[in-house]
């Protein structure tokens, strides 16, 4: 699985998984000096969805090895994967941390290895964020145990606040996780101790949103929230309702159990376990509600798939393995499951085809840019051809209508729209032509968005498998 997964990092391909492109996007804006979180209700309307540690550490090591922003975008996506995988192999160091807590024999840490490899999906391996969001989360996971149940020393408290707070700088949408599971904690116990992590924890979250709008400017929260808040009008006709069903399917042999497990042992003194239990069941809740976000997929589930494990495997620790055949039989179900959506496969020949098409950008370049007036917008409804241009006046935006995005990128359907933000005003740069260009691939599913939803751009010219497009009215 890791061996498929560091292969992979040196893939030429422009989105291995979760529309690593847009983080090159990121990275193109800090090497180019430009303002990272900017106005995205204006032109270039350019959005920073993420919090900035691990989008600034790549930037850093690009900075280092001097890579160039528009001739270095291969070696850019190694920089990015090869930290992430790093994060992983971090991760899988702590998650053995966790495991001898209660258990020392190597094989049953081994399983609990390679199940966490199982609830990783191929997001946590490339150029995101969330491979170092979740080995901090694992860290904080880590010391709240040892500050609560193990060690109980001051440096436990101290650590585990140090770590909620890196999470949070890696990925934002952590702090939900991290504060139900403390907040679960405090209405069990009832403790002045919890309730002193859940107020602390707290005031950090707000200490640490406070410093990063001091430090990147008045547009920090409208990129990192307002355009993360999207709804879906028409549940049923969306990708989403299918991404739900099958992590429900996946868990619910876990679901069952701990279900069973908490009602036999809800009088037992056992508050690591009914912890565990609780905050699992309710964050697996609150990450069904978020999987109907557009555009979310498996990533969304890692925390909550991370509880759920350890609880699970808190149980079997405590029951001594009495359905040691079953847990077997599910786990090679879920990896099954893994495999179903290419988790770990990896095909030569389309890593030929990968290499070559991603040479071939340089060549269409030069044919294309004869065709395009000097200083004229050129808007690319599927991004990973916008990061070949980004030296050219790109318009971005992608945001305002995620659902054309994803339906030109994967050729899948949800329904998506902004919950504080209107597209009336980028909508305008179409219909008044303020966007001269549209550049795609030939593709059927971006063809059928251009011709429904950009009715003044006809066909210019036609570069193999490239398309330029001009704004006639």
């Amino acid at each position: 699985m890791l061996v498929i997964r560091l292969i992979l990092v040196f893939s030429y391909n422009l989105d291995a998984d979760g529309a690593e492109f847009t983080f090159v996007h990121y990275i193109q804006k800090l090497l180019t000096g430009k303002q990272f979180y900017s106005n995205p209700t204006t032109y270039p309307y350019s959005t920073v969805l993420y919090t900035p540690l691990y989008l600034y550490i790549v930037f850093f090591i690009t900075k280092l090895l001097q890579l160039d922003y528009l001739t270095n975008i291969h070696e850019i996506y190694i920089v990015g994967r090869s930290v992430s995988f790093v994060c992983v192999l971090a991760s899988i160091y702590v998650v053995d941390l966790i495991i001898k807590k209660q258990q020392s024999n190597r094989l049953t840490r081994l399983l609990a290895v390679f199940v966490f490899l199982l609830i990783m999906s191929g997001h946590a391996f490339v150029l995101r964020p969330d491979g170092m969001k979740i080995l901090f989360f694992l860290l904080f996971l880590h010391q709240y145990l040892n500050y609560f149940f193990y060690d109980k020393k001051i440096r436990n408290a101290v650590l585990l606040l140090l770590f909620a707070g890196l999470s949070f700088l890696s990925k934002q949408d952590v702090f939900v996780y991290i504060l139900l599971f403390s907040f679960m904690h405090f209405l069990i116990s009832k403790t002045k101790k919890s309730f002193l992590i859940v107020f602390m924890l707290c005031f950090l979250f707000f200490l640490v949103s406070f410093f990063l709008k001091m430090i990147f400017g008045e547009y920090t929260f409208i990129n990192l929230f307002n355009f993360n808040l999207q709804s879906i009008s028409n549940i049923k006709s969306s990708y989403n309702l299918l991404v739900v069903l099958f992590n429900s399917a996946r868990f619910l042999p876990v679901l069952t159990i701990l279900l069973f497990s908490f009602y036999k042992i809800r009088n037992e003194n056992e508050m690591q376990l009914k912890l565990l239990i609780i905050a699992a069941l309710f964050s697996f809740c609150m990450t069904t509600f978020f999987l109907f976000r557009p555009g979310s997929f498996l990533n969304y589930t890692y925390e909550s798939s991370i509880l759920l494990m350890y609880a699970l495997f808190l149980i079997f620790n405590k029951y001594k393995y009495q359905f040691r055949l079953l847990l077997i039989i599910y786990f090679a179900v879920f990896f099954g499951s893994n495999l179903r959506i290419k988790n770990y496969r990896y095909f030569p020949s389309k890593e030929k085809k990968y290499k070559i098409e991603y040479h071939e950008f340089s060549v269409k370049k030069k044919q294309i840019l004869p065709y395009i007036e000097s200083h004229a917008s050129i808007f690319t409804p599927q991004l990973q051809l916008g990061i070949f241009y980004a030296d050219l006046n790109i318009i971005y935006g992608h945001e305002y209508h995620l659902d054309r995005h994803i339906y030109s990128l994967l050729g899948i359907h949800t329904t998506s729209k902004l919950m504080l933000n209107k597209s009336t005003q980028f909508d305008e740069e179409f219909l008044i032509g303020n966007v001269k260009y549209i550049l795609t691939y030939d593709k059927k599913e971006v063809n059928e968005v251009v011709k429904e939803f950009y009715l003044n751009y006809k066909l210019k010219q036609k570069f193999d498998s490239t398309i330029l497009y001009e704004f006639i009215k």
